[in-house]
């Protein structure tokens, strides 16, 4: 899937660190594939997450998320590999739409945890942007 960018915005490259679940045939590190047979998807419902980490340290302005069924997300970062201290930065966002790009303020961060809190997951592509 092409992305349309603003001139002064790039995209982040990450890794996906670790997950709560994946399924044999969709497998997690196949979180930006476009194809819907073989992106990560849990096939289950709440408390699913992904965990991405970041190549370097960096102020992330946004995130965008292109998912298929999640109504409600929760969005956590960190600068150092210690999940139990992450900062929310969006605890509750909602997803009336399959594109959303939520604003996380120029956080410092070089982890991020996106976690279902309402609906299946099932998303190809969460891009974390910078400006």
């Amino acid at each position: 899937m092409e992305v349309e960018l603003e001139p002064r915005v790039k995209a982040l490259p990450y890794k996906v660190k670790a997950m709560s679940r994946e399924s044999p045939s969709q497998k997690a590190l196949h979180v930006l594939d476009t194809d819907l047979r073989t992106h990560w998807s849990t096939a289950t419902n709440t408390k699913e997450w992904i965990l991405l980490e970041l190549d370097e340290p960096c102020l992330l302005s946004h995130i965008r998320i292109y998912n298929k069924s999640v109504l409600e997300w929760e969005i956590a970062v960190g600068l150092r590999y210690k999940p139990e201290t992450f900062q929310k930065v969006r605890p509750r966002c909602e997803a009336p739409r399959r594109d959303m790009i939520y604003p996380t303020n120029y956080i410092p961060c070089r982890y991020v945890r996106i976690s279902c809190l309402r609906g299946a997951v099932d998303f190809s592509m969460p891009l974390l942007l910078v400006t």
